[in-house]
């Protein structure tokens, strides 16, 4: 894995409940694509989208990603920002990764525009976020695991020609300890974990930064002690995705 992973605290989230201006479906809010609710999506009227952008305040940005979306080809971003957000891979289950890009910081940024043409289907996305993010180095291999759930749901009776209902969902966890970190990088998780306001607003993390998969995900609650190592922190957290959806 790589040296490092990133993360966006939702009060670095220039995005975070901004007005968006797009064509999409009647049956949907164009707000909902910067709402912190990746389950609850906007859908365009075809298989192309152009969004604008307003974020509450300017701020900085460094990076932007697609989050729980049936996108299948590269979008562009404008405005403030420049640059291509790869697609992202899909799953055996038909789901996809949520893809993202990361440039120099610009600051500033008070408008951004997504543009997205000729996808494979009617465009879907759960949430589009961009923002400025931390990097953190990795633990090390023993001190961190991940594990993966899809929400099958049994048959609560015994028929065998009954399948196991599939709900078209898959999530992550991602639990770790860091063995010394300083002051400085333990009291940053910690507000990121507060950010997040008991889970009202996500937190956006890329694990590996060599794969094109970023997380909208929420921090659980952080535990520190002394490190072993002089001036430094033991911490430990897990990382809990919010599920993606096979739209």
């Amino acid at each position: 894995m790589a040296s490092t992973f990133l993360y966006v605290p939702a009060n670095k989230q220039v995005s975070l409940y901004a007005g968006v201006s797009a064509v999409i479906d009647s049956d949907y809010t164009d707000d909902w694509l910067c709402d912190g609710l990746p389950g609850r999506p906007i859908r365009s009227t075809n298989t192309s989208l152009s969004a604008t952008i307003t974020p509450l305040a300017a701020g900085t940005c460094s990076i932007a990603a697609i989050i729980n979306h049936n996108v299948s080809v590269n979008a562009t971003l404008g405005a403030d920002l420049s640059g291509t957000i790869t697609a992202g891979a899909i799953g055996k289950n038909g789901i996809y990764l949520n893809p993202y890009l990361t440039f120099s910081p610009v600051a500033g940024v008070d408008s951004i525009t997504l543009t997205i043409a000729s996808n494979g289907a009617t465009v879907v996305i759960g949430e589009f976020i961009a923002g400025e993010y931390t990097s953190l180095t990795l633990p090390f291999y023993r001190d961190h695991s991940f594990k993966q759930m899809d929400y099958a749901r049994a048959v609560d009776m015994d028929l065998s020609s009954v399948r196991p209902y599939d709900p078209g969902l898959v999530s992550r966890t991602w639990s770790a300890t860091w063995p010394a970190l300083t002051t400085a990088e333990k009291n940053a998780l910690l507000d990121a974990y507060d950010a997040q306001k008991g889970k009202t607003q996500p937190t956006l993390v890329v694990p590996d930064t060599s794969v094109n998969d970023a997380w909208a995900c929420f921090l659980t609650a952080p535990q520190w002690k002394p490190s072993d190592v002089p001036n430094r922190w033991e911490v430990s957290c897990a990382l809990e995705e919010i599920p993606r959806s096979r739209w």
